[in-house]
């Protein structure tokens, strides 16, 4: 899936000679052709992700938000409840916070200042397993180390500080989550957050209620960063690392965002033991504008030129963007590819902007003017057909009925989600044919149960199988369509 950036200006607009002899061949020898066994209309709001057997993920109509629990097998929606946002990033897409064989979300209230319930959920049925009293939440949902608990920034009314705070499962008791840290931002799995101290920020590893160590920004990265600009960072757990890059602090003016794209990003590795910066790259974005990296592959892009941007309006002017592999314990190059102006690994989300998929950890991608499929891991590169069949990623927007102000004062509801799938060809347009078994389960690789992969399209949602026959289309009248 898709990883999309988490801040607004991240989400508005992303945030050496090539090497690698060619692929032998475009498709994976014997690999079938998946069946599609059944299809939901709905409006995604983002991909299905799988648990307890089930596939769970968010829908929108009629400006409201819903967490259904779909079966994989089948299709048949089990379950429908109506989610909230709560006082999440402007620029966050809503996600579904798996917490070991749970779900939580925030559920709304009657409340006009988005108070809403925290709820850990069955995803089976949908029943509760344990909630809160009506309460702000400000951060992303996410599981506490043991896995079990739920994890949250929380105030118990607007105007008052949010502090870290944990609904524990067995209890249901929301309770203080250590008294280490008054606020935190969420940057990545396995604790490592940002404590919201301004104007000089802090990174921390916290586990267990409990700061490990502290880092300041200005020590790991270049004078001017924030987190506030957009990050991305990931755990790397084989190398016990944080490997992640922030942006520098978008301009604002007359209603853009601007910024340099060749000043304006670092990437950085941390010892997730102490802290220690072991390598800085700067002027490289991580996993460019989302990109799903294969496991153990770094890939990261650099960019030339300028990018303004407004919601769904991104202008580049003079855009290179240079596709880059490298070791996550060094920092080292290891490959690269100049690949001109590909607006989509520079962040815009326009559709066809993001290069099609064609294999496992594959993008397609103009090399020495012609389109190839480019191999995440070692950057060689395959020809791809003319009529291939492959995903296409298109982000997903939809409005929502909380509003919220914009920097320049108007009242807005249009939020970013994550993105939708389509088959195409390389050039991104519509094609009749199904990407191969391989493809589909790289692209939905986050919602697969046994022989079944479910994924999220621009009119709803799609099962696929390789050992089924198609089913019997179950009832949409719950899918949030």
């Amino acid at each position: 899936m898709r990883l999309l950036a988490l801040s607004a200006a991240v989400v508005a607009a992303f945030g050496v000679g090539g090497c690698g002899g060619d692929l032998k061949s475009g498709a994976v020898v014997g690999d079938p052709e998946p069946v599609r066994v059944w299809t939901i209309a709905a409006t995604p709001v983002t991909q299905p992700y799988a648990v307890a057997g089930m596939v769970v993920t968010y829908t929108t109509r009629a400006e409201r938000l819903y967490l259904v629990g779909i079966e994989p097998s089948t299709g048949a929606v089990r379950w429908e409840k109506e989610a909230s946002l709560g006082w999440l990033n402007l620029g966050a897409a809503a996600r579904p916070a798996l917490v070991g064989d749970r779900v939580a979300y925030l559920r709304p209230t009657q409340s006009t200042d988005k108070l809403a319930e925290l709820v850990l959920a069955d995803p089976r049925t949908g029943a509760d397993v344990a909630k809160t009293s009506p309460a702000v939440f400000t951060g992303v949902l996410s599981p506490c180390a043991n896995n079990t608990d739920v994890c949250v920034t929380s105030a118990p009314k607007t105007g008052t500080k949010a502090v870290p705070k944990r609904l524990v499962a067995a209890t249901g008791a929301f309770e203080r989550d250590g008294t280490d840290a008054d606020s935190m931002r969420v940057l990545a799995d396995k604790g490592l957050v940002e404590l919201g101290v301004r104007p000089a920020e802090v990174l921390a590893l916290r586990r267990d209620g409990r700061i490990v160590w502290k880092r300041p920004l200005a020590e790991a990265l270049p004078g001017g960063f924030t987190t506030d600009g957009g990050y991305r960072w990931q755990h790397i757990a084989d190398q016990r690392l944080f490997v992640g890059s922030v942006w520098k602090k978008p301009g604002y003016t007359a209603g853009y965002y601007s910024r340099d794209l060749a000043t304006g990003s670092s990437t950085v590795a941390l010892s997730e033991e102490t802290g220690e910066v072991k390598w800085r790259d700067d002027g490289s974005w991580y996993g460019c504008a989302g990109i799903d990296m294969p496991p153990g592959a770094g890939v990261r892009c650099r960019y030339r030129g300028t990018v303004r941007f407004a919601d769904d309006e991104t202008v580049f002017d003079a855009l290179n963007v240079t596709i880059e592999g490298f070791d996550l314990a060094t920092g080292r190059t290891t490959w690269t590819r100049d690949l001109g102006p590909v607006e989509g690994l520079a962040g815009d989300q326009g559709p066809g902007a993001y290069p099609p998929v064609a294999g496992d950890g594959q993008i397609v991608v103009p090399v020495d003017n012609a389109l190839a499929a480019l191999d995440l891991r070692t950057g060689n590169t395959r020809p791809v057909g003319e009529d291939e069949p492959m995903w296409c990623w298109e982000s997903i927007r939809y409005d929502f009925r909380e509003t919220y102000r914009t920097p320049d004062a108007k009242t807005a509801k249009r939020r970013p989600g994550g993105a939708a799938l389509t088959v195409c060809n390389r050039v991104g347009a519509p094609t009749e044919g199904r990407p191969l078994w391989a493809v589909t389960r790289w692209v939905g690789v986050q919602a697969i149960v046994g022989r079944h992969v479910v994924v999220a399209t621009r009119d709803g949602f799609a099962g696929y199988t390789v050992d089924a026959a198609p089913a019997a289309q179950p009832s949409a009248s719950r899918s949030g369509g």
